[in-house]
């Protein structure tokens, strides 16, 4: 595995990323946990003054049982959570055949952990134009990041990952959790009562993204829309104006390109709409950016990736609703 992805193991076919090892496609969540090499615990260790024996209270060290490696520092008031029950989050919905095991894995030497589930919730744009829906766990052993659960899409066509369509979506649509909590038995039914909700958001997300496939784009309001999601601060006229590039940047040029070299450019529901524009900044974020595929993974679900496709669907949404 490269830098970012330290372990990982997915079913079916090969994911967009291309990594990890295949496995069957009838996992339960622990065995998807095992194939994943996540069946290792954390624990908090003290801190000790080097050259004494004193201990410092306030804080400690977070290893790892199955190489003794240190996770990082954190505070006294920090609860680990095990991957083995983060995973238990999916079993209830596994066993009624809600939703498959997909993916797992570990990211940045075990700092991040997540698991990716396929749900029965599925829709096409313009009948060829097809998006699956998932359930992504995140469990990061860091300090000050949160456990949360949130329903992603993945577009078949080019499997770009959609999951800023759930996290920048208002109200009770992901399920969050602070380390300062323990994920006992009364925070998994919270948990599963949050999923139950975020399952209406997937079709609120369905209403928006028909909304973008039927709505056309212009120039001009192509323009509108790569500056206010890659420069929100600069002005500028027209996609013609000499300036442009450098106002744009070579990103955002890049995502003009895609527009129409992208997998699925020439569908009806892609091609002059808000959808097409929208889908061009994903692919770029999930199969273009960075240096290596597997940074290209962090940065898409869980960095700075993740959050500029986030604002990238709100802006499509306001402009395609504004036209």
């Amino acid at each position: 595995m490269s830098a970012a992805v330290e372990t990982m193991a997915y079913a079916g076919e090969t994911p967009w990323h291309g990594l990890g090892k295949k496995v069957s496609d009838a996992l339960t969540p622990d065995e998807m946990l095992k194939e994943a090499g996540l069946d290792w615990e954390v624990r908090r260790v003290p801190l000790v003054l080097e050259g004494t024996n004193a201990k410092i209270d306030s804080h400690f060290a977070l290893e790892r049982s199955s190489d003794k490696s240190i996770l990082g520092i954190c505070g006294k008031d920090w609860q680990p959570t095990q991957n083995k029950q983060a995973f238990s989050f999916f079993r209830e919905f596994t066993e009624a055949g809600h939703m498959k095991m997909e993916t797992a894995g570990s990211l940045l030497e075990g700092r991040q952990t997540w698991a990716l589930a396929a749900i029965k919730k599925s829709f096409a744009l313009k009948g060829k134009d097809e998006v699956g829906g998932y359930l992504l766990l995140s469990n990061p052993h860091i300090w000050g990041k949160r456990i949360l659960a949130a329903f992603t899409t993945v577009r078949v066509v080019c499997n770009n990952t959609l999951t800023m369509a759930v996290n920048g979506a208002k109200g009770n649509s992901t399920f969050k959790m602070t380390h300062t909590n323990v994920f006992d038995e009364a925070m998994q039914e919270k948990a599963t009562v949050a999923m139950g909700m975020a399952s209406k958001k997937f079709d609120e997300f369905q209403e928006a993204a028909e909304l973008l496939a039927t709505t056309r784009i212009n120039d001009d309001q192509l323009c509108d829309f790569l500056k206010e999601t890659f420069h929100p601060t600069i002005q500028y006229v027209t996609l013609n104006d000499e300036k442009v590039v450098d106002l744009l940047g070579r990103t955002a040029q890049r995502v003009r390109e895609a527009i129409e070299t992208q997998p699925g450019a020439d569908l009806e529901s892609s091609k002059g709409t808000y959808w097409g524009a929208l889908n061009a900044v994903t692919y770029l974020t999930d199969h273009k950016l960075g240096r290596t595929q597997d940074n290209r993974l962090a940065s898409a679900w869980f960095g700075t990736n993740a959050n500029l496709k986030a604002r990238a669907f709100e802006t499509a949404i306001e402009h395609a609703k504004a036209a």
